[in-house]
């Protein structure tokens, strides 16, 4: 074999090459060996997570929180519209390729070593590390594509086409191999690596999904919900061991370096220009915004959709649709974790030095100042200052943008979330008892405590009846496809970016709406209180899957918002996404999802 090895340690990641490797020319008993050789398994990981149209894209730019529009004067759209707008095909191979090749890469490297024997038997350590690595990337193929190949350990001959398995038996090996692995991972918190408590994670997840990701008809058939009990029970291991607790600052999961955070349970490790990631910061900053926070670059493309800005607790003397251009106080602090939002102004001006730009959207001279509406996705799209800015991840002054940040995968409030929501879909737990809904209430408020301390911690306070009551996201379109001028064709040619707000704009025949709401979303307080906590963390798609209206149909399927609109009941199949046409053409033996175009279970080879 011939490829890249890279050291794992947390304070070495230097790539080292090595060519022509075999069996029989490594080590296997030798652990820089071992190092090196697992060492590929996170580089590829990695890049299933932070490649571009990587896993954030995948979860967050499809869903109902945020958006990379295309950016009049400036470019973006493409796939990333596709993305917002559900119009997923196997053509877009930038879509459908990234994660599917990152992570069949990193699970063919662990194969290597797995299927050494002298492996196998030297080091059982390294053994379950790399099986839950190899367990924990089959989940996320499973959870994007479901009808995926198990790549055997042992070598194949020339010519060799993996064929896919029934997912029945896929979720069974997926949690099989956590479980056999768990015995010999570490119990305490070795930053980077799988440990016990990141495997009990991951089986909850594939137990808290397992009723969505099985369904075939809607509303999901629940059965005996045993498999909820089952999600609650490894998600009640990670809160009892006693190993981590909520930190006490929201943003403190968020900084570069979480090596020593008592609330990340699995993180990518990440270290400047050697293993790197988020590109976020320069993706969704302008450049002539980028010295608020001290550091140059910027490409200005994503932002937060405005509906989800409304959903966050605040005061104002103006209705919600109204609030982005003065006089509002939030009182959820996790919305000025998260954000850059209004005046924008230089890094470490002790005067608040204003920062502007001598032309935005041929204006003239303006203040660089980002108002939550935005017009459209496509039509005509974003100009050039709309929009509030994802900055959740810690951004140092000095640097290029975020890309050394650490990565948190699974922290203790999303084990609070999933016993909380177990609870509640049980109506109680009877396998464990003190999982009362009261007590996943309590797990909810326990979480929300940190971001209302300062404001207002009456509001920290999350009840039963919050929690099983709908959602308070504004669902429906949202679409203003005119500017300054109130024609399209000559706003199109003559660019304008005109502060407004959708109450301005109501009835205007060129804004278009569909009234939805969420007061039908059965748990819709969770589902809100899931967006506050995770937005950013790779979460929403899931949850929008998991999570139904009060017809049956899914958040994910089930409800518009801005330029995305909703299915036809009965439309299930962009649960999944399609295999690329890439993929389907170097593998005849692959079937392609259902929905989609392409060979399927009953086409000719």
């Amino acid at each position: 074999m011939a490829g890249a090895l890279v050291s794992t340690s947390c304070t070495d990641l230097t790539e080292h090459p090595y060519d022509f490797l075999t069996d029989e020319t490594l080590d296997f008993t030798d652990p820089q060996t071992i190092a090196e050789m697992s060492g590929n398994v996170y580089s590829f990981m990695r890049s299933t997570y932070w490649a571009y149209y990587g896993m954030w894209d995948w979860n967050e730019d499809a869903s109902d929180l945020h958006l990379f529009p295309s950016r009049i004067g400036v470019g973006w759209g493409d796939y990333y519209i596709a993305y917002h707008k559900h119009q997923f095909s196997p053509s877009l191979d930038n879509i459908n390729y990234v994660i599917w090749y990152h992570s069949y890469v990193a699970i063919m490297y662990a194969n290597q070593c797995l299927g050494n024997q002298t492996f196998r038997e030297s080091n059982p350590e390294a053994v379950a590390e790399l099986r839950t690595l190899r367990a924990f990337l089959y989940y996320i193929l499973f959870d994007s594509y479901r009808n995926i190949p198990l790549l055997p350990e042992e070598d194949q001959p020339a010519g060799f086409l993996p064929e896919q398995e029934k997912p029945e038996v896929t979720f069974k090996y997926i949690c099989d191999e956590l479980e056999a692995a768990e015995a010999d991972l570490p119990e305490t918190n070795h930053f980077g690596y799988p440990t016990k408590a990141m495997a009990w994670m991951t089986l909850a997840k594939m137990h808290l999904n397992y009723y969505a990701w099985f369904a075939d008809k809607e509303p999901y058939d629940e059965g005996d919900k045993s498999h909820y009990e089952e999600a609650l029970k490894w998600a009640d291991k990670v809160i009892k061991c006693g190993r981590y607790s909520l930190s006490p600052n929201y943003k403190d999961n968020h900084r570069v370096d979480l090596s020593n955070n008592q609330e990340v349970i699995f993180a990518l490790n990440m270290e400047a220009g050697q293993a790197s990631g988020s590109y976020l910061a320069n993706a969704n900053l302008p450049s002539f915004g980028t010295a608020a926070f001290g550091f140059s670059g910027g490409w200005n493309g994503g932002c937060g959709i405005p509906q989800f800005i409304d959903t966050y607790a605040h005061r104002s003397a103006t209705p919600s649709r109204t609030n982005h251009m003065t006089g509002v106080e939030y009182l959820d602090t996790r919305f000025y974790d998260t954000w850059a939002y209004g005046q924008q102004y230089l890094y470490g001006s002790s005067d608040r030095v204003k920062l502007d730009k001598a032309s935005v959207d041929e204006q003239g001279p303006v203040d660089v100042f980002y108002t939550k509406e935005v017009h459209s996705v496509d039509t005509p799209g974003a100009y050039m200052l709309e929009g509030y800015r994802y900055v959740k991840s810690e951004i140092q002054a000095n640097s290029y943008h975020a890309a050394a940040d650490d990565t948190p995968i699974f922290r203790l409030a999303d084990a609070y979330f999933i016993a909380a929501e177990c609870a509640l879909r049980l109506g109680g737990s009877k396998t464990l008892p003190e999982y009362s809904e009261q007590k996943a209430a309590d797990l909810v408020t326990a979480v929300r405590e940190r971001a209302f301390r300062d404001t207002d911690p009456s509001l920290a306070r999350r009840t039963v009846a919050d929690l099983k009551g709908g959602s308070v996201y504004d669902y429906g379109v949202r679409e203003y496809t005119a500017g300054a001028s109130g024609n399209a064709e000559i706003d199109a040619a003559e660019p304008k970016s005109p502060a407004f707000t959708y109450e301005e704009v109501w009835d205007d025949p060129l804004f278009v709406k569909t009234l939805e709401g969420g007061a039908d979303i059965q748990l819709g307080g969770l589902l809100d209180d899931l967006a506050w906590e995770f937005v950013g963390e790779f979460h929403r798609r899931q949850d929008l899957i998991r999570f139904q209206c009060g017809n049956g149909q899914n958040v994910w399927n089930g409800k518009s918002w801005f330029s995305k609109r909703k299915e036809e009941k009965g439309v299930m199949y962009k649960n999944l996404y399609p295999i690329c046409v890439t993929n389907m053409e170097s593998n005849i033996k692959l079937v392609q999802n259902p929905g989609y175009p392409g060979r399927d279970a009953t086409s000719e080879e």
